[in-house]
């Protein structure tokens, strides 16, 4: 078995994508240092090849291993970050309560926040960015809010008092952690269907779109480097957020 098989099979049983690169390189950078060890005794780049792989063991129970480890089903920083928004407009609101406002205005303002931070969320999920993000991929700094500040904007429209705020909160995070569960589930699983597989390009691709057949099937495609041009074999090498990004081969 050749290590580029290795790493693919290992890949196909992790589904946490967002340490699949790290994995993948620590195994490469084993490898080459292992080859390289094996080399300096005298065997040949083919024969250190095949006995460092051989020496890694079983790739699926490898992968299945270390999906364990790493899996996680609840994102704390996110949740952790919403918690303290949340306290501190839940005591804003006690300490200036609305005046002018009715209720039922604020109940509506709330609902609309909340949708739309559920919205948001939804995206920053599907788009794989971290928890403070800038607005523009070619930015410097750092994002100016997120979808977690916008929830808890509509608990500070929610809370009536102390436990309907702390009702809101646990709703929120409840609905958050699903919504966003679920959402990486999808992804997880479009990875373990797309990573390192071959294809052939449909149309030119390049950093921003591009079309090929993977396993049959038309998908939506970025190059990683350069531009594929049509008719051209490629490798998926990594998803961005939801998009496959492919290098030639």
């Amino acid at each position: 078995m050749s290590f580029k098989r290795y790493l693919r099979l290992l890949a196909k049983q992790i589904s946490v994508s967002d340490k699949l690169d790290e994995i993948v390189k620590e195994y490469s950078d084993h490898m080459e240092d292992h080859m390289e060890a094996l080399m300096e005794k005298g065997m040949s780049a083919e024969e250190a090849e095949k006995e460092a792989v051989y020496q890694l063991g079983d790739p699926v129970y490898a992968g299945r291993k270390l999906n364990k480890v790493y899996r996680k089903g609840v994102e704390w920083p996110l949740l952790t970050y919403f918690l303290i928004v949340s306290a501190a407009f839940v005591i804003l609101r006690y300490f200036l309560p609305f005046r002018i406002l009715p209720q039922e205005w604020a109940d509506y303002i709330g609902l609309g926040t909340l949708l739309l931070g559920l919205l948001i969320s939804a995206l920053e999920k599907y788009e794989d960015l971290p928890l403070f993000y800038a607005w523009a991929r070619d930015w410097n700094g750092g994002g100016i809010t997120n979808s977690a500040f916008i929830l808890a904007v509509s608990v500070y429209f929610f809370a009536r008092n102390i436990k309907s705020a702390l009702i809101w909160i646990l709703l929120i995070l409840v609905l958050l952690t699903l919504e966003r569960y679920s959402i990486a589930c999808i992804r997880d699983k479009k990875v373990r269907e797309l990573l390192w597989e071959v294809g052939i390009a449909e149309t030119d691709i390049n950093s921003y779109k591009g079309y090929g057949f993977v396993n049959g099937k038309r998908v939506r495609l970025e190059a990683k480097e350069g531009i594929i041009k049509r008719g051209n074999i490629f490798i998926v090498v990594e998803l961005h957020g939801f998009r496959p990004l492919v290098m030639s081969l």
